[in-house]
């Protein structure tokens, strides 16, 4: 029959095994999901992440991972040692024994394959720690790489910018020079219709005084011809008045001429009659 204590060190490391493996598990379980999640990008049927994204979060997830397994070994490395001491003490008690030797076989077995697990994450860690500076190097170069061709999108925006800009530096330029031309053209008309002004206010000026001149001219004209007429009306008058007053003259004549005629009438009558 097992001897009850080294029965308790075997199921102490048993359970720590157990312990092992249940986190192991659970690590192995994330990692399957991490791995699944970067094969859904690979794949395109995953965008909620970019590349630098996506690479990040890889990152971050293995240093998770192989913080977690370099803790685990740290922890049970420690229970380990512990119940090694135990098992060491027991067996210092119970050297004498057959079946301590057998069970110390054991739990060096398993104790050289913590070992091994230890250096095994060790090396990982090492080979995380090349990756991650790889990473970082390519996430920079990639950094680089978008900043030169950010810049180079900028220049092309810029040269793109100064040729349309040197377009349509010309096209005003060839405006403004048309423009020149107009506006000399227009100096040219604005001159002459200026000497033509000139001219013209000279010629209204002369005119204004060739009026002045006339109408004084007429102004004088015309009081003599309303002298003229004054006098006329009154000689009309006296005219008229004569007219009249022979118009009665010859009236009474007349009336004197029938009388006379009636007279001669009644004469001649008289004659006949003797």
């Amino acid at each position: 029959m097992r001897n009850s204590r080294h029965v308790k060190i075997i199921t102490s490391h048993v359970e720590n095994l157990e312990d092992l493996k249940s986190q192991l598990e659970t690590i192995q379980t994330n990692v399957l999901t991490v791995i699944e999640k970067a094969e859904l990008w690979i794949e395109e049927k995953e965008k909620d992440f970019s590349f630098l994204e996506m690479s990040q979060f890889l990152t971050n997830e293995t240093s998770k991972f192989i913080m977690k397994c370099h803790n685990i070994a740290s922890d049970n490395n420690e229970s380990a040692r512990a119940i090694s001491t135990s098992g060491v003490a027991l067996e210092t008690l119970l050297s004498g024994s057959c079946t301590s030797n057998r069970d110390e076989k054991e739990f060096e077995i398993v104790k050289e394959r913590l070992e091994k697990m230890e250096k095994t994450i060790l090396t990982h860690s090492r080979k995380y720690k090349t990756v991650h500076q790889k990473l970082k190097a390519l996430e920079n170069e990639t950094n680089q790489k978008e900043q030169i061709d950010w810049i180079m999108q900028e220049l092309n925006y810029a040269s793109e910018f100064m040729t349309q800009i040197q377009s349509e530096n010309k096209l005003l330029t060839e405006r403004i020079t048309s423009h020149e031309h107009t506006v000399s053209k227009l100096n040219g008309v604005s001159e002459s219709w200026q000497l033509k002004q000139k001219r013209l206010e000279e010629q209204i000026d002369q005119l204004q005084k060739t009026t002045q001149t006339n109408e004084k001219s007429s102004s004088m004209k015309i009081e003599e011809l309303g002298k003229e007429v004054h006098d006329t009306n009154l000689t009309l008058n006296s005219s008229e008045r004569k007219f009249v007053a022979l118009k009665d003259s010859v009236t009474d004549l007349a009336i004197k001429v029938g009388d006379v005629s009636s007279e001669m009438q009644t004469l001649c009558n008289k004659v006949e009659e003797i």
